[in-house]
């Protein structure tokens, strides 16, 4: 099984990608390129703001794992959960295959 993990550098991304490496699921890190660095695991990564991601970069995983955050500390930006599930979804629509999970 292969699964992307979009806030693998996160709170729950960075236990999420653990787990599923732990379990034996080959796993590729979706994170910006400046937080590459903060990756805990040897993954594959697809080092791209999330709202570049493309069909194309999330086509071959048998799931995406959308454990996208925003920061506690900077009250006011919540409404980017709503833009994020508005891009994944426009970019997972052509291939349903694909199963979304959101955590």
């Amino acid at each position: 099984m292969k699964i992307a993990v979009i806030g693998a550098t996160g709170k729950a991304g960075r236990l999420i990608a653990r787990e599923a490496a732990k379990r034996g699921i080959e796993v590729t890190a979706v994170t910006r390129p400046a937080s590459v660095q903060r990756l805990d695991g040897n993954y594959k990564v697809i080092a791209k703001d999330l709202f570049e991601l493309t069909g194309e970069d999330v086509k071959g995983f048998d799931a995406v794992v959308d454990a996208f955050g925003t920061d506690f500390a900077k009250p006011g930006s919540e409404y980017l959960h709503v833009s994020v599930m508005e891009h994944l979804i426009s970019i997972m629509e052509p291939l349903p295959e694909v199963r979304l999970l959101v955590v």
